[in-house]
């Protein structure tokens, strides 16, 4: 009789994680159909409203997409709508981290951060960027994010993130392009003043020289915009630093367990490479994710010359702008600044 009862009961276990599996199986194959159903769109016409004429997007075996157009204007449209098919989550995210609104869309885990961010207020700031644009500009932002929805409108189901969460997708606006444009800075910044408290420590700690070499304002390879480069300080000898005297390991292995944030670009010229032209190198510093924050593409348009622009890079979405790449004449880059752009004040409360 016992055995009985022990072969019912594992039956019964047996029958419940067949359950449990087939539930798991159902519910993976409807979360994969409907983020089937978001895929962008690779083949075919789309009728894209507001376009002033024809454009082709065409990918390469990366799935690199070319957008050529007949202004700068419908360029912007159909990477707007190219954007949306592919990064809308990311770029919600990125608005919402800007503007304070993160909790609207997972709820009150992202409270704290919210308040923090609206102080600075910048969706209010974002209307008067847009405002104090050019006409041109204006345009171009405008038309950009009507490709977002578009494209937004045009996937047979709306992104798998928002499923998962459990929210509608909001329609872009202008001045959500220049909300994700904050939400870099957000990123760049250094909110805790860690640059002013290291050097204020080396200042306060090490020899004044060594300070200075380790922290200069700048040296002659760089190239001011303003005014002429520095002289590198020069490297203290042993009356200033005694190497043989080594430093605890636990200070170094404290120091070298800390996040280094940083980036750097340099160019060579012309006259320096085989082939006769310069070269740039960009190399941006940030966070990897998935997906990741650059979106490559190539634009092209006529100019009004009857020459045609190319332009070459990885672009931001939720911006019509190529941030980093080439126009096959010149080419440019970014690094963040670490200029002395903040103060470091301890307040001391009155009791």
């Amino acid at each position: 009789m016992a055995s009985g009862r022990n072969r019912r009961v594992i039956y019964a276990i047996i029958a419940v994680v067949c359950v449990i599996v087939a539930g798991a199986a159902g519910a993976a194959c409807w979360l994969h159909a409907k983020a089937a159903a978001s895929l962008p769109i690779e083949s075919g016409v789309v009728e894209l409203e507001g376009l002033g004429a024809r454009v082709q997007v065409s990918r390469d075996g990366l799935g690199i997409p070319t957008i050529a157009g007949q202004s700068r204007e419908d360029v912007s449209r159909a990477l707007g709508f190219v954007h949306a098919q592919e990064r809308f989550f990311q770029m919600d995210l990125m608005r919402r981290a800007a503007a304070g609104e993160l909790s609207e869309l997972v709820g009150g885990a992202a409270m704290g951060m919210d308040r923090e961010v609206r102080l600075h207020r910048f969706r209010d700031r974002a209307g008067r960027v847009i405002d104090a644009e050019s006409a041109s500009n204006v345009k171009m932002i405008e038309a950009y994010s009507a490709g977002v929805n578009a494209g937004l409108g045009a996937l047979a189901s709306k992104p798998f993130e928002y499923m998962l969460v459990g929210t509608e997708p909001e329609p872009w606006t202008p001045e959500d392009t220049v909300l994700v444009i904050y939400a870099m800075f957000l990123d760049l910044n250094d909110e805790m003043g860690s640059y002013e408290a290291t050097e204020s420590t080396m200042y306060g700690v090490l020899p004044r020289e060594l300070a200075e070499f380790l922290a200069p304002a700048g040296c002659e390879w760089d190239a001011p915009v303003i005014g002429e480069p520095w002289p590198t300080p020069p490297v203290p000898g042993p009356e200033v630093m005694d190497l043989s005297k080594q430093p605890s390991r636990g200070a170094c292995r404290a120091a070298s367990e800390r996040m280094a944030h940083g980036s750097n670009n340099w160019a060579v010229a012309g006259s320096r490479t085989e082939h006769g032209g310069a070269l740039l190198a960009s190399d941006m510093h940030l966070g990897i994710a998935v997906p990741i924050i650059w979106y490559r593409a190539v634009l092209e348009w006529p100019d009004w010359r009857g020459g045609e622009n190319r332009v070459i890079g990885v672009t931001l979405p939720g911006a019509p702008a190529v941030i980093a790449g080439s126009n096959t004449h010149v080419a440019w880059g970014f690094t963040n600044s670490y200029g002395d752009w903040v103060d470091l004040v301890i307040v001391e409360p009155d009791p």
